[in-house]
């Protein structure tokens, strides 16, 4: 029982200064002795305890604290207000680089659909390429189509680069990627063999039942009908003393 008085007395020690008695009562009879914040029963024999309020002072903790919670806060306000500034500054700067971009492109755009002085063929290969490679928006691609799809005044069709470029603008119109241009073929045309250049007449010099020879000692076998086939496979007709050899 010693023990357990012994508990309750610490116990009242303990309690918050709010409900904390600033007296204790040590009461003691019947071979007990007990602890309690209430005046003693009159059977028992009373002993008053002063008791000193049992708090801790926190103030200056909880001062540090709160000022290192502002701190934190004003740091936090700090970073996301530079994050904004950084933002809205890129915004600006892609505003300029944007409108830099468009009145650059407007002006290829220009050189790029104005046909050249002298041209008899429209725009050319280069030009088309480049305006469809610049062209943004529908009515500028509807422009290019008209144009590649345009049959040159004097010209018997579209040409290969019209018909590359009405290719790639629709290509975009159905929302798929443009495509790059054809590769220009720079192979040469095949060369037409030459027509035969007919040789200069050669004089007759004599003959005989077989053939005949001409000034250039080249045998002409008689071939019937007045033609002769020389040595060298070609065919040749007799007019009068000459002889002419295709």
């Amino acid at each position: 029982m010693k023990i357990l008085a012994r508990y309750i007395f610490l116990a009242l020690l303990s309690l918050p200064p709010a409900i904390q008695a600033q007296q204790a009562y040590r009461c003691s009879g019947s071979g007990q002795i007990t602890y309690s914040d209430k005046p003693c029963n009159n059977e028992s024999q009373e002993r008053r305890i002063n008791v000193k309020p049992n708090s801790v002072d926190t103030s200056a903790e909880r001062a540090y604290t709160e000022r290192q919670q502002s701190r934190r806060e004003q740091e936090q306000e700090q970073e996301a207000w530079a994050q904004e500034h950084q933002r809205q500054s890129a915004a600006i700067q892609n505003a300029a680089a944007d409108q830099r971009y468009e009145k650059e492109r407007k002006e290829l755009m220009r050189h790029a659909t104005t046909v050249l002085p002298g041209s008899k063929g429209g725009l050319t290969r280069s030009q088309r390429e480049m305006a469809v490679g610049l062209s943004k928006t529908q009515e500028e691609r509807d422009e290019l189509m008209r144009e590649a799809t345009t049959v040159t005044p004097g010209a018997p069709g579209l040409t290969a680069s019209q018909r590359d470029s009405a290719s790639r603008l629709s290509a975009a119109n159905r929302g798929r990627p443009m495509p790059p241009p054809a590769p220009i073929d720079n192979t040469p045309p095949p060369q037409q063999p030459s027509p035969a250049t007919p040789e200069p007449p050669s004089l007759i010099v004599n003959c005989d039942p077989a053939g005949c020879w001409d000034t250039s000692g080249r045998r002409l076998n008689n071939a019937g009908g007045g033609n002769f086939s020389r040595g060298d496979g070609k065919l040749c007709t007799r007019a009068g003393p000459n002889v002419i050899c295709h």
